[in-house]
């Protein structure tokens, strides 16, 4: 089974891709976006988007959905693991893969760098692909050094140490921090640059501001460069300079922020101040996550801790210890019309309004259980809770519930929640599937109808009003299940043979469903 990680890279990807897609033609149909389990990288290209996988390379148009799939039969590539992409800025798609060298796509026609042709060329992991002012790209692989391409000739460089990080600067240079070392290429010849004050050799990062100065992360510190001196900091200045995997970034006010294993600080061009220090700190290998938003409002997670906003000097942290998150795993969220955030968790639920959280549970509520597996905030701005032992209904300020003592509900544990177009509620539990109309209940389930299982995990609407409904056998995760479809009465199954599934659906329960805007599913 595909790797809940992979999973979600996998998702993400899909939904980029397939926002301008056209809707269903009349028969709805199944779009395989990929030829592999795991999604590695995504290059768009005005309507084009390249898709690299474990399985080859992949093609999409987006305004019309025509896809095609490049592996080592039919293309240039020479394996089908696709570790990295790079869009040249003269249109050329440059294609680095695990073990087969780096492909070159141009108007249809393939060149291949490997040792096919090149006994030379390293068959490694190429872990990154850059290219410089002047045109150069230039490829990594691990522990191989560095590879330049240029009008068809690939140039080795051998460089002291691993390569871990690499930039093009504003004068057509490259910058590459490696495990001994900082070093630069001018364009002809290569310059090893000592790091004043650092007693470390290792580079952990590079960044280049605005203003042209490099900033390069080394164990204990961090040092700036403006072209012709250099400038110190070190952890004494701030205990966040300690760390290592670090992500660099400039705000919109030209300050420098820096996230490690250790921290986070800010530079203001004088003054560095620690806007966050962990509690425990421990080195890793995870980088943190760093970034601005349109706001101007900076967010970062350490080591997978909580995620933190900073915000007018004030920082906020989102987790169970300083919010009013009832648990800190997550299982549904979802938003009201007033911009409210209803977050259900295994032990309650929790409502975001004016930057405060607020817990209900089932001993300030009329929530029947406090683990919540589904949300459904309905057009009408009414909020459905489903629970482990029931639905709750929440209406301005008022509490209702059902249960199968007092609703048409096959069962209490309710996992899926769907209003449709024309205003139905569709009730997924692990009993069969329930559709109420404001007036009266209709159960649906195996024995009766073509449902894949009675265990309904998902549901969704897509673009012709045809309800879709992913099941498992009875328990959350058996082997046996399926998606099926509700349209115009009838129930139809999806057999392996029309989806894109890589396991046979039988097998394996969907366990989530989307519609995007267009109405495809």
């Amino acid at each position: 089974m595909m790797r809940p990680l992979n999973l979600i890279t996998t998702i993400l990807t899909l939904l980029i891709i397939i926002l301008h897609l056209p809707a269903f033609a009349q028969q709805p149909s199944w779009i395989n976006f990929t030829n592999g389990d795991y999604v590695t990288c995504v290059q768009v290209q005005d309507d084009t988007v390249w898709v690299g996988t474990y399985g080859g390379l992949v093609k999409i148009v987006r305004s019309t959905g025509q896809k095609t799939f490049y592996n080592v039969a039919n293309s240039g590539i020479s394996y089908n693991c696709v570790d990295c992409l790079l869009l040249s800025a003269s249109g050329d798609l440059w294609i680095g893969t695990h073990n087969g060298g780096v492909a070159v796509y141009d108007k249809g026609t393939w060149t291949l760098y490997d040792s096919t042709n090149d006994e030379a060329m390293p068959a490694r992991w190429y872990s990154f692909l850059v290219e410089d002012r002047s045109g150069g790209v230039w490829s990594c692989a691990r522990d191989s050094g560095l590879n330049c391409y240029r009008q068809s000739t690939r140039t080795v460089h051998g460089l002291p140490g691993n390569v871990q990080c690499c930039i093009a600067d504003r004068d057509s240079g490259l910058w590459v921090g490696t495990s001994k070392g900082l070093q630069r290429f001018s364009g002809s010849k290569w310059t090893s640059i000592a790091v004043a004050d650092s007693s470390s050799l290792s580079i952990d990062a590079l960044f280049q501001g605005r203003d042209g100065r490099l900033w390069v992360k080394v164990s204990g510190g961090i040092a700036e460069y403006d072209g012709s001196s250099w400038h110190s900091f070190n952890k004494t200045l701030s205990p966040a300079l300690d760390g290592n995997s670090s992500s660099i970034l400039e705000d919109k006010g030209g300050n420098i922020w820096i996230a490690t294993t250790a921290g986070v600080a800010i530079y203001n061009d004088t003054t560095w101040t620690t806007v966050f220090q962990p509690q425990l700190y421990a080195s890793g290998h995870i980088k943190p996550v760093l970034f601005e938003d349109t706001k101007g409002d900076i967010w970062f997670s350490i080591l997978l801790d909580s995620l933190r906003r900073y915000h007018a000097g004030n920082l906020t942290a989102y987790s169970t210890n300083s919010s009013g998150f009832p648990s800190n795993r997550i299982l549904c969220i979802a938003s009201d019309s007033s911009g409210n955030i209803w977050t259900g968790t295994d032990k309650g639920l929790g409502m975001y309004h004016a930057e405060n959280w607020t817990r209900q549970g089932t001993s300030n509520s009329a929530l029947p259980s406090n683990y919540v597996h589904s949300l459904l905030v309905q057009k009408s701005g009414r909020v459905l809770i489903g629970t482990s032992e029931g639905i709750a209904l929440f209406d301005n300020g008022k509490w209702e519930t059902w249960t199968t003592k007092n609703s048409g509900v096959p069962s209490d544990y309710v996992a899926a929640l769907l209003e449709d177009d024309s205003g139905k509620i569709w009730i997924g539990t692990d009993n069969g599937l329930a559709r109420f109309d404001g007036i009266g209940w209709v159960v649906y389930d195996s024995s009766a109808t073509d449902l894949a299982a009675d265990g309904i995990a998902t549901l969704a609407q897509d673009g012709q009003g045809g309800i879709w409904a992913g099941a498992s056998g009875g328990s959350w995760y058996p082997a046996g299940g399926g998606l099926t479809r509700f349209y115009r009465g009838s129930w139809t199954r999806l057999s392996d043979s029309t989806t894109l599934c890589f396991y046979p659906l039988a097998d394996y329960a969907p366990e989530c469903l989307l519609r995007d805007r267009s109405g495809a599913l």
